[in-house]
């Protein structure tokens, strides 16, 4: 469930789940959770209009911050 927002999140970007079915449906099992739908229903936690559509690209420093090696050896202390 900890990743549930995170993949919410990039539908706003426009990236879907057509590609992962079993992935599809685990994400519309947890979206029609009560609480969950509490949350996605309010109006303060929706995705703000100008970040609604856009196609994030990252740069080879901006990737290796998030997901590469400078990520890495940020966790490990290095």
């Amino acid at each position: 469930m900890a990743i549930w927002p995170g993949r919410a999140s990039a539908f706003v970007m426009g990236m879907g789940l057509d590609e992962w079915p079993a992935m599809h449906g685990w994400f519309e099992r947890i979206r029609e959770r009560p609480a969950v739908a509490r949350a996605m229903a309010r109006e303060d936690l929706k995705a703000p209009a100008k970040y609604v559509g856009r196609h994030q690209k990252l740069d080879e420093k901006e990737w290796s911050n998030m997901f590469g090696a400078a990520n890495h050896a940020a966790v490990k202390g290095d």
